[in-house]
């Protein structure tokens, strides 16, 4: 990919984060991604993700 398709990504994926869709946020990541957030001691997959972001 451009760098500039993958910025446009990027914001898609905060824009659709930020509105709280996270559905639509998560279709834009690969489908095994584990998210490692500051302050939550575990991992979190795809589900918990979700939950975080709601």
């Amino acid at each position: 990919m451009l760098i500039e398709q993958n910025k446009a990504l990027v914001l898609q994926f905060y824009k659709a984060f930020d509105d709280r869709k996270m559905e639509q946020a998560l279709e834009l990541l690969a489908p095994n991604f584990v998210a490692h957030l500051a302050g939550i001691p575990e991992p979190l997959d795809g589900e918990g993700f979700k939950r975080f972001g709601m």
